[in-house]
């Protein structure tokens, strides 16, 4: 019932954001999901993996990701990180609004790690990263399922924000 019940408060608290709602391969509208919770509510004990697909840019989507992957290290170049693979996780989760790939063609174009030092003095960019992450906690829930990445990116928030 705790997976239902999630899904379903997430729901009603972000209902005009969410295009489709995903379980295993089966995609439902918001209301095909009102319906389905209904019928569901007395198995709900036993159902798991529900997660939304939400409208998002590419960037927002793929930073959505490489912070829950890689939150932990100071660095990029500590692991190998290949992009297609951020790409196909984030197209699971978001229906990307844009596609442009030009700008946003490394990890550390779309989510530095240091941001202060990564902008420098460009404060146009720095503005739209800070717009982005500001638009990702908007709506936590749904767009960082992992409770410490959360976190971590509320700090960067905090620090980049002031």
């Amino acid at each position: 019932m705790m997976y239902l019940n999630k899904a379903y408060s997430l729901l009603e608290k972000y209902d005009q954001n969410i295009d489709s709602i995903i379980r295993h391969d089966k995609s439902f509208s918001v209301e095909e999901f009102l319906k389905f919770f209904e019928n569901m509510m007395e198995i709900s004990d036993k159902i798991d993996g529900i997660h939304f697909v939400v409208s998002s840019s590419r960037r927002k989507a793929m930073l959505c990701i490489l912070e829950e992957k890689y939150y932990k290290i100071n660095s990029y170049s500590e692991v190998d990180i290949k992009l297609q693979e951020i790409e196909y996780e984030a197209k699971k989760r978001f229906t990307f609004n844009n596609r442009d790939k030009r700008k946003f063609n490394s990890p550390q174009a779309i989510h530095p790690k240091q941001p202060f030092k990564h902008y420098g003095d460009n404060k146009y960019e720095f503005h739209y990263y800070i717009l982005a992450v500001k638009n990702i906690l908007s709506m936590p829930e749904i767009h960082i399922y992992d409770k410490n990445a959360l976190e971590n990116l509320k700090n960067i928030y905090e620090k980049i924000r002031e």
